[in-house]
């Protein structure tokens, strides 16, 4: 029977390997605790997370890749690549199975049955529900059947607790534990409206749970703790921003989504800049800085800017800082870009020893979503010792190259000097 001093061992492994971005190494060491059979510490739980997610996102991330190489090859013909893309992306699917098969073993097995806390349950089948997710991104006909089935009901105990108990009693353990505005529990909502979103292709429960969650949280700020301040505004914002994206898949209610969508945008401004009217003080808003930019097609695939370039409206980027010396994650935010295809990110804290970057991560375009190499990221100084008074800070611009050139290119590109490009 292990000690509890093979547990600090194991800990300290899985801490070494996120450090050294072994994530394999840090699942198994903390797989390890995980079969101790003891509840584990909210440390213990993140490292859990921390080392799957990062171990599952590489392979999502390799998917997501082939597939829209595998896209572009059986749009040109070519069915010999097709045909070898595809095998490779299977092996990428039978890891991503084998992933959440192993971590759906250690929940069911170990997890749930030593969990005693509310909080604690909550967090593994919020887990469930993000991995079921997964499989179903992938898997298709009763397969993906099932994995989307399985989700939903790791998912419904944000229904079943925070909806249903709430017309009934206020004293439950997981209600009383978790309040609207706590990141366990806004981030359930969250992941839970992206399965509405991209698995149900219903982006109206989506919205409606994303802006149920939202209100919420925003009418009980003055239950916002401390230490969950950072990860608790970061989640409402990712609701704000899903909430904008989405409204555009809803023609119908077009008008009231973009509406509701303005005001989550609001709300979450008066969150990040009058904080201080919480009943503790986090800084004023001249705390922030904000990393601004925009992103384009490139209509004519010249890797530059012309005046037939377009702006995207809706598309993700995601600002990433990390220190210099040890390449440690410090701070990461998501955004989406309007009309013009501006965005703005807000940023706490002061990162002059640090590498921030923005990076696009998805183009809402189909005819436009192939990365320029050079211009699919950008870095960006955030730190006010350098003499800067003004809190913005200006991006490159950022794009993405359409599949095909537009017509007219090449008086354009005549214009500027250049000869037109085959």
């Amino acid at each position: 029977m292990a000690s509890s001093k093979d547990r600090e061992i194991f800990v300290y492994t899985a801490k070494l390997a996120e450090q050294a971005e072994r994530y394999d190494e840090m699942v198994n060491a903390m797989k390890n605790v995980a079969k101790l059979d003891v509840e584990l510490t909210v440390e213990e739980r993140n490292l859990l997370s921390v080392g799957y997610k990062n171990v599952i996102g590489a392979r999502r991330a390799s998917w997501r890749i082939l597939s829209s190489i595998e896209q572009k090859e059986e749009s040109k013909g070519n069915e010999v690549n097709a045909r070898r893309i595809k095998e490779y992306r299977q092996k990428v699917e039978y890891e991503l199975s084998k992933i959440c098969s192993d971590i759906m073993t250690v929940i069911d097995e170990h997890l749930i049955p030593s969990s005693t806390a509310g909080e604690s349950t909550i967090f593994y089948y919020k887990m469930k529900g993000d991995y079921y997710r997964y499989l179903a991104e992938f898997k298709s006909g009763n397969e993906k059947k099932e994995a989307a089935d399985n989700s939903l009901k790791a998912y419904q105990v944000y229904i079943i607790v925070f909806v249903i108990c709430a017309f009934w009693t206020a004293s439950t353990t997981a209600e009383s534990e978790l309040a609207p505005t706590h990141p366990i529990r806004l981030g359930l909502a969250l992941n839970f409206s992206v399965f509405y979103y991209e698995i149900m292709n219903s982006p109206e429960r989506a919205c409606h749970l994303a802006k149920q969650a939202f209100d919420e949280a925003i009418s009980e700020l003055d239950t916002l703790s401390e230490e969950s301040y950072k990860d608790s505004t970061l989640i409402m914002q990712l609701l704000r921003d899903n909430l904008t994206l989405w409204t555009s898949d809803i023609p119908e209610d077009g008008e009231r989504f973009a509406k509701m969508a303005f005001k989550a945008t609001a709300l979450v401004a008066i969150v990040l800049c009058f904080s201080s009217l919480l009943s503790f003080s986090y800084g004023s808003a001249s705390d922030y800085l904000f990393a601004q930019g925009r992103v384009y097609c490139d209509t004519c695939r010249v890797k530059f800017e012309t005046k037939l370039s377009e702006n995207i409206k809706g598309a993700i980027v995601q600002l990433v800082c990390n220190k210099r010396e040890t390449g440690e994650l410090t701070y990461t935010i998501n955004g989406v870009t309007d009309e013009q295809g501006k965005y703005s990110l807000p940023v706490t804290g002061d990162h002059e020893e640090e590498i921030c970057e923005v990076h696009i991560i998805n183009s809402p375009r189909q005819d436009c979503s192939e990365l320029m190499k050079g211009r699919d990221r950008a870095r960006v100084v955030l730190t006010k010792n350098n003499g800067v008074v003004e809190p913005t800070r200006y991006v490159n611009s950022l794009g993405f190259m359409r599949n095909e050139a537009v017509n007219g290119c090449e008086p354009v590109l005549r214009e500027l000097g250049f000869l037109p490009m085959a």
